[in-house]
């Protein structure tokens, strides 16, 4: 698993693990400085990134001095906002553009997004970056109680994240790996939930990090097979919107808190909960992240990766959408924070009564938190004025449920959206191993 991650510490040789942990140690520090202070700091990179973009990369150069910038132009935060946002589309029309000409080949590897927003993107990212990303990772844990060292079992959903290649992995890996399980949850049936409930139980996790879709068919399988799991200091839940019904569910089931952690492939771990579950802390040491609204409201999110060097992104329009959570924090953490109850860009659905964009977190809290239970589903908005659910199991097992999905659509769209329930054996997971509540076939 994390092939990326084994060709670092493959780079690194034994000096893998200090790598990790000065900066892990160096970010225990930082998260609890003057608010200012981390402001002025984060200022300073950006400057030394922006000048290095442009000193490196044909993209930067071309595209600040088609809009008349220079990066001493850059004197605060706000000026970021001269610069055009980066798109996806640009990584992929312009990677090697946009990679430094710092780099050797062997500083840097490839990698690519799972497509769950609908376009995959290759990017690129230093050796050293995955260090600073992983010692990111540390941090969060550590505000879930992991301490370094204990054991962490990943309940994994994207498949480009085992490889086959690692059949005799070296020493340093082996030493790594010792305190980690990886089990692949993109395609679960309860032969395999059975293997992995084994797995569990001798693994006995400190800590689970797990994409919640495929968590919950796991937890599921536990509680209707009577089993009672091993129970972790905690979970955190990445790659996915991580809704109410789950939270209650995973800390009914493992006995445990559950922390919601903002991840990206692109970026690595970009924000998480502390104890408080108050919204999530964002990584401002190494992450600036902007909201393009007008009125403090959701909207995209930009993205600058201040450790990135090797394929500077700056303002990257990573599409998800979130609001800036305003206020401290009774943790004593000064870093900022985000209110991810928006869910991914595409994870919405439009109202037929007035446009409104109401998330997938909140259409699937009322049909699942507030009803009676159902198969698992897929809502697909093919028309302003239409909903195809698509269900898994049989109509007889459901019809309390089928009743309660009617009653709640008509009540959130004002009796305006029409609804099809269809049945069926099996719903995929995307390609980057997500799973797709809420599909969206309008613009």
């Amino acid at each position: 698993m994390l092939n990326a991650y084994n060709k670092w510490m493959l780079a690194y040789g034994s000096g893998w693990d200090s790598v990790v942990h000065k900066h892990y140690h160096s970010l225990l520090k930082t998260q609890f400085a003057a608010h200012a202070t981390i402001q002025e700091q984060k200022l300073d990179k950006i400057k030394n990134l922006l000048r290095h973009a442009y000193e490196s990369t044909v993209f930067y150069k071309e595209r600040l001095n088609q809009t008349g910038i220079k990066p001493r132009d850059i004197k605060s935060l706000d000026d970021l906002k001269k610069i055009p946002p980066l798109t996806r589309e640009d990584l992929n029309s312009q990677l090697q553009a946009l990679i430094s000409d710092r780099y050797s080949k062997d500083q840097i590897h490839y990698d690519k997004t799972g497509g769950s927003t609908g376009l995959s993107t290759q990017f690129v990212r230093s050796n050293e970056c995955l260090a600073i990303k992983k010692a990111t990772e540390f941090r969060f844990n550590s505000w879930a109680g992991w301490k370094p060292g204990e054991r962490i079992l990943y309940y994994w959903s994207p498949i480009q994240d085992f490889s086959s290649n690692n059949k005799k992995p070296n020493e340093i890996i082996q030493k790594y790996f010792r305190k980690r399980l990886a089990l692949y949850a993109g395609k679960l049936n309860p032969e395999i939930l059975a293997q992995h409930a084994e797995k569990w139980k001798k693994f006995q996790p400190h800590l689970v990090r797990a994409f919640p879709s495929s968590l919950q068919m796991f937890a599921e399988y536990l509680n209707e097979n009577n089993i009672s799991p091993y129970s972790p200091k905690a979970i955190i839940t990445v790659g996915e919107t991580l809704n109410q019904f789950q939270r209650a569910l995973f800390e009914k089931t493992f006995r445990c808190k559950v922390f919601n952690c903002y991840v990206s492939r692109e970026c690595g771990n970009m924000a998480s909960e502390c104890n408080e579950h108050d919204g999530l802390h964002v990584a401002e040491e190494l992450i600036h992240i902007e909201v393009e609204t007008e009125n403090d409201d959701v909207g995209n999110l930009l993205i600058t990766d201040l450790s990135n060097f090797a394929m500077p992104l700056i303002r990257y329009r990573i599409q998800d959408m979130s609001k800036i959570k305003l206020g401290k924090c009774s943790c004593g953490r000064t870093l900022i924070k985000l209110n991810l109850e928006s869910a991914r860009l595409s994870d919405y659905i439009v109202s037929p009564v007035d446009n409104t964009k109401i998330g997938g977190v909140t259409i699937i809290h009322y049909l699942l938190a507030e009803g009676p239970r159902v198969g698992r589903f897929q809502i697909i908005q093919d028309k302003k004025n239409h909903l195809l659910i698509k269900m898994s199991g049989s109509k007889s097992d459901n019809q309390k449920g089928i009743a309660h999905i009617h009653r709640t659509i008509d009540t959130l769209f004002e009796g305006k959206m029409l609804t099809d329930i269809e049945f069926v054996e099996h719903i995929p997971f995307l390609k980057s191993g997500k799973y797709q509540f809420i599909r969206r076939e309008i613009p």
